[in-house]
């Protein structure tokens, strides 16, 4: 998704650093206030500003509890569908636990298949794909190719986490 991948009833937020939010029109009223762009612990951009000293405010969290009519409960946090974290449209937010935001993550930059849930075993020169669901690991084989094991993830993402898995389809 690209900030130019927005319908026409949404609009562009400026954000610090040359960013954009995307958000819906009815959340318009959010763009008469200063946004910074914030860097997330997994190297993820976000929107937010300070409206007491110290404490920030994350705009995709005001427009969820908006969404909702309420606050989030604890252990309630705000998950973006698609994975980008500066497209705050309602539709593409919603609520997840921990465990399921983090179904919902991206590959990690370290990664040296290319693939999350795909790594090179040296001893056997096979690929392996695993993957961790409940805090336990499964091992779901191991493949001539990297290719073959992201395939092997991808389906067992499919069926372990249901709406969080990857929506791009990028394991």
């Amino acid at each position: 998704m690209t900030v130019e991948d927005f319908t026409p009833k949404s609009i562009k937020i400026p954000l610090s650093k040359g960013y954009v939010a995307i958000v819906d029109e009815q959340d318009s009223d959010l763009a008469r206030l200063n946004w910074q762009v914030l860097k997330g612990r997994r190297s993820d951009y976000y929107a937010a500003r300070q409206f007491v000293p110290g404490v920030y405010s994350q705009m995709h969290k005001i427009i969820i509890e908006r969404k909702l009519g309420r606050s989030l409960n604890p252990g309630e946090l705000c998950d973006h569908e698609n994975g980008v974290t500066t497209d705050n449209r309602r539709s593409n937010l919603r609520i997840a636990t921990p465990l399921q935001n983090a179904q919902n993550k991206r590959t990690a930059r370290n990664n040296s298949s290319g693939f999350k849930g795909v790594y090179f075993h040296k001893r056997d020169k096979r690929w392996i794909a695993k993957i961790d669901v409940n805090k336990k690991r499964i091992s779901l084989g191991r493949f001539s190719t990297p290719e073959e094991a992201a395939k092997a993830y991808r389906e067992a993402e499919i069926k372990y986490f249901g709406e969080f898995a990857r929506k791009d389809g990028e394991s």
